[in-house]
């Protein structure tokens, strides 16, 4: 730490951590107060046994609930508009977002616009949201998005094929509910994008710009765990331990990530969904290496450490040889998980590569990159990943 270095951290929600969590949810919802319960759900996961005892422990403590399973990947400002409609015509009182990021995004987008006037694109960026929103607990079904330690929501505007991003502290969960058993039936490309998600916000959170003594504590726990047990729990989805340490991983790195904040790879991962509408684990996977290449220059320490807590051995290596292999450890995973090396595996094109940089660059979220990023740096690092 620089010697009089200022920071804040925060983080005012709580987390509960229990395999088989989810059955105390009705009870959890009784205790904040919440009477008409609205459940934003992945429709994927909706008749799964372990959400039926959700389901069940709400129905126990007397609650009305209104499922709302119009999820979808990348979600639309629209679906956010609809739910917000649903759950003022049934006079819901409180949020449930249950399934991966899109679910829980959708929840508290959703949130807003019940107490907040629309439309939602007014309230991109930081601390725009006026009035509180219903009290949400969040209960993730993936390893990889974070969302439920964070006040923020990514929604996509299809009119401008762009994902903007709304920050509020009123988005902050009551409580984060993490349930590892929910993660042990995923299919294993999910395993790999999401937990690739998880590993990228750790990396970006740690060698951000904005990074605390705090943030970078959580941030290297996270990659630890990452690069422990990732394989492991891509390679046998029914691994309990796995799956716990990779969701422990995802929750240490959101809250680093919500504090510390992102960066280049993010900037472009949130402008490849928004213009093409993939998936934002593989894209953050894919443009991993290539933006911790650009950036290892900036800060070779930090690198070497990611590669030791990536289980690198760097011992007699010098610093900028040993924060090499930060990058060699993440390509080793990226094959291990069958992730796709290229953008052009997905569908990227070179002659949209000037749009997508544009966008990338409205979000702003380059500016906490370790080594200065602007819209030619941008436009590289995607053409070097094409």
């Amino acid at each position: 730490m620089i010697s009089g270095k200022v920071f804040e951290f925060l983080y005012s929600g709580k987390i509960v951590f229990e395999v088989g969590g989810i059955s105390s949810l009705g009870e959890r919802i009784k205790k904040l107060g919440g009477k008409k319960v609205f459940i934003s759900i992945d429709k994927g996961i909706l008749n799964s046994k372990s959400i039926a005892e959700g389901i069940a422990s709400i129905e126990k403590e007397g609650l009305q609930y209104t499922i709302f399973s119009d999820i979808e990947p990348n979600p639309s400002i629209e679906i956010a508009e609809k739910g917000s409609r649903i759950f003022l015509e049934n006079q819901c009182d409180f949020l449930v977002g249950i399934g991966g990021g899109s679910s829980i995004d959708t929840a508290k987008a959703i949130g807003i616009l019940t107490t907040n006037p629309g439309p939602l694109t007014q309230y991109e960026g930081p601390d725009k949201v006026s009035n509180p929103v219903p009290a949400i607990i969040a209960i993730p079904t993936t390893a990889g998005t974070g969302t439920e330690v964070t006040g923020s929501t990514v929604l996509t505007d299809p009119v401008r094929k762009y994902k903007l991003s709304i920050r509020s502290d009123f988005l902050l969960p009551r409580i984060a509910l993490l349930d590892p058993s929910l993660l042990c039936s995923l299919p294993t490309a999910v395993i790999a994008s999401t937990g690739m998600d998880a590993l990228v916000h750790a990396i970006e959170s740690f060698i951000s710009v904005g990074a605390s003594p705090i943030s970078d504590g959580l941030a290297l726990e996270a990659i630890r765990l990452c690069g422990e047990n990732l394989r492991n729990f891509y390679a046998n989805p029914d691994n309990l331990e796995a799956a716990s340490n990779m969701m422990l991983a995802s929750t240490l790195a959101g809250v680093s990530f919500a504090n510390a904040r992102l960066g280049c790879i993010h900037a472009i991962a949130h402008a490849l969904g928004g213009y093409y509408n993939i998936a934002h684990g593989v894209a953050c996977a894919v443009l991993l290496p290539f933006g911790m290449e650009y950036n290892l220059i900036a800060n070779p320490e930090k690198f070497a450490r990611i590669a030791s807590a990536m289980g690198e051995k760097i011992d007699g290596l010098g610093q900028m040889n040993a924060a090499r292999r930060s990058v060699d450890a993440v390509r080793s995973l990226l094959k291990d998980l069958g992730i796709p090396e290229t953008l052009t595996e997905q569908g990227v094109k070179s002659e949209d590569i000037p749009q997508v940089s544009r966008n990338a660059a409205e979000t702003g979220i380059h500016f906490s990159s370790p080594r200065k990023t602007g819209l030619k740096e941008l436009e590289s690092i995607l053409m070097t990943a094409l």
